[in-house]
């Protein structure tokens, strides 16, 4: 385990498990409820890879309660299976562009709303993982959106590191 994976899961340990299905992933459509079917058994350090695997591109159909209880599961297993397409989308997921947070505001507050500042530096960590060993190559600006979206841990992070240089 990468000491940046053991940063994710102190920094969410104390994050409450969604309740029910609807807690989890609020829509009510046959994805949604397999998501969360799937997924409550667990808890976040204990979802199988499978499942993480099986649902890469789910992080959207996520409440905000699933998300920031089940997002360390993701970015876990990106970080341990870089080639996966886990790696993509929960970076994809966390940066979105500008036009997208601008034209739903309340929909990113409410998703990114609920991270306290040691959670906020762990996502500052996968970051500077992700871009220091190259493991998303196909970026096209993410990274660099992090910067701009995360900006109270992702600048301090990144000057003192040269992130934003890379």
């Amino acid at each position: 385990m990468s000491s940046t994976v053991e940063i994710i899961e102190r920094a969410f340990s104390k994050v409450a498990k969604p309740v029910n299905a609807r807690s989890l992933a609020p829509h009510e459509c046959p994805e949604c409820e397999e998501l969360a079917a799937d997924l409550l058994p667990y808890c976040f350090r204990e979802v199988p890879g499978e499942l993480v695997e099986a649902h890469f591109g789910d992080l959207p159909l996520l409440g905000p309660l699933g998300f920031h209880y089940y997002l360390p599961a993701f970015l876990a297993y990106a970080l341990e299976n870089p080639d996966s397409n886990v790696l993509e989308f929960a970076v994809i997921h966390l940066t979105p562009s500008k036009k997208s947070v601008n034209a739903t505001p309340e929909y990113f507050s409410n998703r990114f709303g609920l991270f306290d500042s040691a959670q906020k530096a762990a996502i500052a960590a996968f970051f500077a993982e992700v871009r220091d060993h190259n493991l998303y190559v196909a970026h096209e600006g993410e990274l660099d959106r992090a910067a701009e979206l995360w900006p109270e841990v992702v600048q301090p992070f990144a000057a003192s590191d040269g992130f934003a240089d890379r």
